[in-house]
């Protein structure tokens, strides 16, 4: 470390998963040794960052140490509101905002983030601007030893199956997901990320993504569980019909195999308890997250996708 690099402080975030780094005395954000931070980032798969109370400008600097590319959330699962519209348009409020004028508070499962296309995050930037004032934690869990608690069965079951991922849009509804109201714009996104699309003559769409429910990571020794399974089940349960999961064959995934994954995670699940202008850095290749339910509408956190790490 150099003589103007900040120094910092290391503990653990939990028993199973991260580490919190603290300043040493003052020092900027900005100033850490960038070797050293991904070092530890290699190690824990997550990184809370606390006692540094950067400002907005700063969370965007430091995330730009590490990632060649941010992506927009183009093709995702929700509407995102953009916080630097007039700048790259990639920091993000995870907010749940279906062109709704409050955010929705209830709690979301464990899931790798953006796991039904093919170009996803690598990393994670999560951002508090305002914690809720109870509850609503974000929650994390390693995904390898999530895999290790399913029963020798249901890894079976994973390890010789993939997962489709079926989506329907109505016209508004694409625009509103994939950012454009070009359909050719809709069908290049869906080709370059692996998607199969399909056009109906009233402008409504189907999309499908096949993908491993369980992944080997360049930074794991371990199968990972990492996918989208969790939260989409969970629509279905609340009655969404446009947007369900599968098997590859097409075949619905048993309720033994969801009861069973639903208890492992919830093992499994750490509960990050945010303080205001705090980060959170996560490796989106191993490490799943989610958020707990809440009631203060007020809660605001921001996040920033990153690919092509620095290493």
């Amino acid at each position: 470390m150099n003589a103007t690099a900040t120094t910092f402080r290391v503990e653990p975030l939990f028993d199973t998963i991260g580490a919190v780094v603290t300043p040493d005395g003052d020092g900027s954000l900005l100033n850490l040794s960038r070797e050293a931070i991904l070092s530890l980032f290699k190690q824990h798969g997550a990184l809370l960052f606390r006692g540094f109370d950067p400002e907005l400008e700063v969370y965007q600097a430091f995330s730009d140490l590490f990632c060649a590319e941010f992506i927009t959330y183009m093709g995702g699962g929700y509407q995102r509101q953009v916080i630097n519209p007039d700048g790259d348009q990639t920091i993000l409020s995870v907010n749940y905002y279906l062109g709704q004028d409050q955010q929705r508070t209830f709690g979301l499962p464990l899931h790798g983030e953006m796991y039904y296309i093919e170009h996803r995050p690598d990393v994670m930037f999560f951002y508090c601007v305002h914690p809720a004032s109870l509850d609503g934690e974000t929650t994390v869990a390693d995904g390898a030893l999530l895999y290790q608690a399913l029963s020798p069965k249901i890894q079976d079951c994973f390890k010789g199956q993939r997962l489709k991922y079926i989506r329907s849009y109505q016209r508004e509804d694409w625009q509103a997901r994939f950012l454009t109201e070009d359909i050719a714009v809709v069908q290049k996104f869906c080709h370059d990320n692996g998607l199969r699309v399909t056009v109906h003559g009233d402008d409504s769409i189907d999309t499908e993504y096949i993908s491993p429910g369980v992944m080997q990571p360049p930074r794991s020794d371990s199968p990972v569980f990492i996918n989208n399974l969790l939260p989409v089940i969970w629509q279905e349960e609340h009655g969404s019909t446009n947007n369900i999961v599968r098997w590859e064959d097409g075949s619905q995934i048993s309720a033994d195999i969801i009861e069973d994954t639903k208890a492992a995670a919830e093992r499994c699940t750490r509960l990050v308890a945010w303080r205001p202008l705090e980060i959170l850095m996560v490796d989106n290749s191993r490490v799943l997250h989610g958020r707990m339910a809440f009631e203060d509408k007020h809660r605001e956190i921001y996040t920033r996708m990153g690919r092509s790490i620095l290493w």
